[in-house]
């Protein structure tokens, strides 16, 4: 039509501006369009819906509009003290100059659910914070665990069972201890006066037992209970037990 002079150039130039706008304005309306569908980063499952229909929302809100599960896989957090995480490193010779082989030098954990059973599926250590905490002394964990049959939720609380083999190691029942500022005793039995010595001993937990790495000696007879109806020297008339009756013996607690 400009060629034909139907319509001058500067009508025309004004008409390309005027969608220019239009293209712009649309886009504007599409992004806002966009902005009302909301898309999942993650596939999983969805958990309550925090608003109705119809709600105003924007950025700013605190509550979320729900949270997306992704359970096929499960991480499990814990935290080991430094202490402990120290003789992990030894025990299981752990690679400390790289991350991806010191999390790899970890053997498979258990994790023991809130009814006490184990679940049956092993995890393995997948990130190990490079810091302790100061708070708290410890060190976090992540394991992860396969979730195929979707028994683990999200917010599950349990516990983890590190694998510590352990030969020819010297035992003693925790039933059969006692604490004291923060660290374990037994009553050693003397077999020469009939008394008991009271013995510290430096543990390793194993429920049931102790490990005892310092403390006692192989042959040495302890109180297996009643540790904490006695003292330090008083004598005593012994009767012989078996480990398996003390650890898997009750105490009465009604009568």
């Amino acid at each position: 039509m400009v060629e034909k002079e139907i319509v001058s150039p500067k009508q025309l130039e004004t008409a390309k501006a005027q969608l220019e706008t239009a293209k712009s304005d649309l886009k504007s309306i599409t992004a806002n369009v966009n902005y009302a569908t909301i898309k999942s980063p993650v596939d999983g499952y969805v958990g309550t819906i925090n608003y109705r229909e119809g709600a105003l929302i924007n950025p700013n809100d605190i509550t979320p509009l729900t949270r997306v599960v992704k359970t096929d896989k499960v991480f499990a957090y814990f935290s080991v003290n430094e202490k402990d995480f120290l003789n992990m490193v030894n025990q299981f010779n752990a690679d400390t100059k790289s991350k991806t082989n010191l999390e790899s030098s970890f053997p498979e954990v258990t994790l023991i659910m809130s009814n006490g059973k184990e679940y049956n599926k092993k995890g393995k250590i997948t990130s190990i914070s490079s810091q302790v905490n100061r708070e708290t002394g410890t060190v976090r964990f992540r394991a992860t665990f396969d979730n195929p049959e979707f028994i683990l939720k999200d917010g599950l609380t349990g516990r983890i069972k590190i694998p510590n083999d352990t030969k020819n190691a010297l035992v003693v029942p925790r039933v059969s201890t006692y604490s004291r500022q923060g660290k374990e005793f037994v009553f050693k039995f003397n077999r020469s006066d009939s008394t008991v010595t009271e013995k510290v001993i430096d543990v390793v937990r194993a429920d049931p037992y102790y490990i005892v790495k310092s403390g006692l000696s192989k042959g040495d007879k302890i109180v297996a209970r009643g540790a904490n109806k006695i003292n330090d020297g008083v004598k005593i008339k012994p009767i012989s037990s078996t480990m398996d009756s003390i650890v898997n013996s009750f105490d009465k607690v009604f009568k």
